[in-house]
């Protein structure tokens, strides 16, 4: 299992690549 921080150190990257990710394909 890992540590909680690490988790949420991992998650937080994903977040932000799904941002780029909605951004770079639905231009506001």
């Amino acid at each position: 299992m890992w540590p909680l921080w690490e988790f949420k150190r991992v998650q937080w990257a994903c977040t932000l690549s799904c941002c780029m990710c909605w951004l770079k394909h639905w231009p506001i």
